[in-house]
C-alpha cells in the first residue's frame, strides 16, 4: 500500500482541488456576478421608464386628437397626471405637443421626451398636420446610457 501511494505521488496524481484552483473558480464566479448585477440594474431602470411610456399613451392620444382637430393649445383638456412609484410626472407642452415623462427617484429621475411630428414636420398648435402623427422618443439630457433606455427611446 505504501508503494502504491508513493507511485501515485511520483506520477502526479492528486485527489480533490488545490487551493489555487478553488480561488480561480471563486474569481470567475465573482466576475460573472459583477457583470450580471450591472445588467440587472440596467434592466430595472429600463422597465421602470417603460412604465412611464405606457402611462403617456393617454397624453399621446390627446395630443394627436387635438392636432388633427386643429385645437390650440395641443395640451387642451389634459387633466394632469397622478404620480406613481416609478413616474413622478407627465406633462405636455401646449404649443408643440412635446410630452415630457419624468421618472421618479426609483427610475433615477431620467426624463424622456416624446416629440410628435406629422408628414409635414413638427406639430404646431392650431395647424392640422398632414398624414398621421408619429412619435420620436429621446432622453432629455443625452447623457444616460442607451442600455438604461426603453427600446423605443434608443
Amino acid at each position: 500500500m505504501k508503494n502504491e501511494m508513493a507511485w501515485a505521488t511520483q506520477k502526479g496524481f492528486q485527489n480533490g482541488f488545490t487551493l489555487i484552483e478553488l480561488m480561480i473558480v471563486v474569481v470567475i464566479i465573482g466576475i460573472l456576478a459583477a457583470f450580471g448585477l450591472i445588467m440587472y440594474q440596467d434592466y430595472v431602470v429600463r422597465t421602470r421608464l417603460g412604465e412611464g411610456l405606457m402611462l403617456a399613451s393617454t397624453a399621446k392620444s390627446l395630443v394627436a386628437e387635438n392636432a388633427v382637430n386643429g385645437i390650440n393649445p395641443l395640451d387642451s383638456r389634459w387633466q394632469g397626471f397622478v404620480s406613481t412609484r416609478n413616474t413622478s410626472n407627465i406633462s405636455i407642452d401646449g404649443p408643440t405637443g412635446v410630452i415630457t415623462i419624468t421618472g421618479s427617484a426609483h427610475a433615477q429621475n431620467i426624463q424622456l421626451l416624446l416629440t410628435p411630428t406629422g408628414n409635414n414636420g413638427p406639430l404646431v398648435a392650431g395647424v392640422i398636420p398632414y398624414g398621421r402623427v408619429s412619435w420620436t422618443c429621446t432622453e432629455a439630457t443625452g447623457s444616460v446610457s442607451q442600455n438604461r433606455l426603453p427600446s423605443d427611446c434608443r
